[in-house]
This record gives structure tokens, sequence and C-alpha cells, in this order.
């Protein structure tokens, strides 16, 4: 113990066992997750999702539109004869 810090070779030989030992645990996880993936697949789970049950409103997407149409005017009429820098973004 008290060579550890002082001797390089003792130093190497323990990170090379500690990194040695996290490589065999994360390969032992790596294969159990890899075998329960498998058992799931074997047993045949099903992973559907279930439909939704409210259908699409074309109401919904024309009042949208109309909102969004409004919202694009109104801008249009506030940028009119303004005069400062331009927008970065366009």
């Amino acid at each position: 113990m008290r060579r550890i810090g002082s001797d390089p070779y003792v130093d190497w030989s323990i990170m090379l066992a500690i990194a040695l030992l996290i490589v065999i645990a994360l390969a032992y996880a790596g294969y159990a997750a890899y075998l329960s993936v498998g058992d799931k697949l074997a047993a045949g789970e099903s992973t559907a999702i279930a439909k939704a049950t409210a259908g699409f409103d074309d109401s919904s997407l024309n009042s949208l539109n109309d909102r969004r149409m409004k919202a694009e005017q109104s801008r249009a009429a506030a940028l009119r004869g303004y005069v400062g820098p331009a927008d970065p973004a366009k």
C-alpha cells in the first residue's frame, strides 16, 4: 500500500484492474439487456398503440388557419412604414 502513488507500475496496474472490472461489468450489463430483449421478442408481447378515439375536425383546422391569417395581416400592417433595422431572422 505504501507504493501506491510512488511506483508508476503499481499505479498502472491498479488503473488497468479497475478498467478491466468496469469493462466486464458493462459487458455483462449489455449481454443481460440483449437477453432481455430476446426474451421479450420470443414471448411475442404486443407493442400495439391504442388508436386515438377523437377524430380530426376540419373546422378546428379552418379556425386555426383564420387566426394565423389575421395575425399575419396585423403583422404586415404593423410593419408598413417601419424604418428600423431589418429582422435578422428573415
